[in-house]
This record gives structure tokens, C-alpha cells and sequence, in this order.
């Protein structure tokens, strides 16, 4: 009786210690290993579009061009909060993380479908560059990790 017992015990704790496993184990999400690639003249065109995915941050960067960032502005701050690398007065930001939230209801300030951001940068040579962004939302699969400003082709970065 004790071994049949025993044996009942150690099969169902193998079937739950299995089940435990199949649970933990998450499912693989598709998640994109790229950055949207703009370059420098293609940024001072116009507009630039970024997607935000609700429960993802993107990124906006400007190591390849070697810019540093002097100032951000966004239109509407209550759909989404940023962060950046260092902190801008350093003189050594070069990123920008968006990070969509819950819509605020800031009294007295006009909320906006698609706010725009404003980004001013520097680089070595004390030539300044102004970005615009123009903000999306999306609940769907993530498909960029952000945007990566690139020089254009004639520009030469150290």
C-alpha cells in the first residue's frame, strides 16, 4: 500500500513539476532587432514619423552622427514620457527613450492624437540641427526599436 502510495505521489509530482515548467517557459514574441535608419538630410526635410508601442520603449539616436542633444520639446506630454542617456545639460546626451503612458489630463494644456517633438542637437564642430518628430501610437507587434539618425552620404563623421 506505502509503495503504491509512493509511486501515485512521485508521478503527480512529476506531471505538476512538468506543468510548473510549461508555464514558466513564456511564449517568443517577434520583437524586431533593427532601427529605422534616417538620415541627416532626409531629417531636416521635414517631419520625421515614430511609432510608440504601448509597453515598449523606443529609442531616438544620434551616435552615428556624433550630436549631442541641447534641448527636447515635446507638444503634448500626456501620451508619453522620455528619458535620455545622460542628462541633456551634460552636454553628452545622445539618446532619447519615448515610453508611451496612459492619457493625462493636464488642465489648460491641448492634447493632440500625433504631438510632434522638438529636438535640437550640437556636434564637435558647434553646428546645430533641429528634429522634428511626429508621434504615432500603436498596440500592434512592435516593429522597430526606434530611429537611428545616420549621415548622409557626402557627411563624414570622426
Amino acid at each position: 500500500m506505502k509503495t503504491k502510495l509512493l509511486k501515485t505521489l512521485l508521478i503527480s509530482s512529476g506531471i505538476i513539476a512538468i506543468s510548473a515548467i510549461t508555464v514558466i517557459n513564456p511564449v517568443k514574441a517577434e520583437i524586431p532587432i533593427k532601427y529605422d535608419q534616417v538620415t541627416t538630410n532626409e531629417a531636416i526635410q521635414g517631419a520625421i514619423p515614430i511609432t510608440l508601442y504601448f509597453g515598449k520603449i523606443v529609442s531616438i539616436d544620434f551616435t552615428a552622427v556624433d550630436e549631442y542633444i541641447t534641448f527636447i520639446a515635446p507638444s503634448d506630454k500626456s501620451r508619453f514620457v522620455y528619458n535620455t542617456d545622460l542628462p541633456v545639460n551634460s552636454g553628452e546626451a545622445q539618446s532619447i527613450y519615448l515610453l508611451p503612458i496612459k492619457k493625462i489630463d493636464f488642465q489648460g494644456s491641448y492634447a493632440t492624437s500625433y504631438p510632434n517633438l522638438i529636438v535640437k542637437t550640437i556636434n564637435s564642430k558647434s553646428e546645430s540641427k533641429q528634429y522634428n518628430f511626429i508621434i504615432n501610437f500603436s498596440s500592434e507587434v512592435m516593429a522597430s526599436t526606434g530611429i537611428k539618425i545616420v549621415p548622409s552620404s557626402a557627411q563624414k563623421v570622426r
